[in-house]
């Protein structure tokens, strides 16, 4: 048997792996059960190597983000004035009706003043608030949104991630700011 023939193994010795390069006409008007069995396994392989690559494409995706996160830092009150300064990130709406919900906002930036307030511009909506620690994260209400952040810090960088709602709509947005 020739390459590409009906019945062909491909593979190494015992490995057992069959193409049936056969058309229906190649395997005449009665059926033997060889081209049912043989195109089984086609399609077998062709579901295990499909599920192989879109495996290995959504890992690659999945560690082409963003670096990892520094560890979490349990913020005592003291800690508030440290936060001064400007913050930039994302917000995502993830449940509900706020004004992203289920869209990200790619322009989010917060400048926080030492005694925990701030003012924000999320995608060009200003807003104001103050923050405060409570149980070792940032607690904030502003005149747009209220939530929770932890901070995550460490090879020089600060991260404050947290969720939060809209007022007067039912939703919630996740965010994630950098120190700047």
């Amino acid at each position: 048997m020739a390459a590409g023939e009906p019945g062909t193994t491909l593979g190494h010795k015992g490995a057992g792996l069959a193409i049936d390069h056969a058309t229906p006409a190649d395997h005449g008007s009665r059926s033997s059960g060889k081209g049912d069995v043989m195109g089984a396994r086609r399609n077998a392989w062709a579901g295990v190597l499909t599920l192989t690559l879109t495996t290995l494409v959504a890992a690659g995706c999945a560690t082409t983000g963003a670096p990892p996160l520094p560890p979490a830092k349990m913020l005592q009150p003291g800690d508030l004035a440290s936060l001064a300064g400007e913050w930039e990130g994302t917000l995502e709406g993830v449940a509900g009706s706020g004004p992203f919900a289920g869209r990200r906002a790619q322009l989010v930036r917060v400048t926080v003043a030492p005694d925990g307030s701030f003012t924000s511009n999320i995608n060009g909506m200003p807003g104001v608030g103050k923050g405060r620690i409570e149980g070792g994260k940032v607690v904030f209400e502003g005149s747009a949104t209220r939530g929770v952040a932890t901070l995550y810090e460490g090879d020089g960088r600060r991260v404050l991630k947290g969720e939060g709602t809209w007022l007067g709509y039912d939703g919630r947005s996740a965010f994630e700011l950098t120190k700047r």
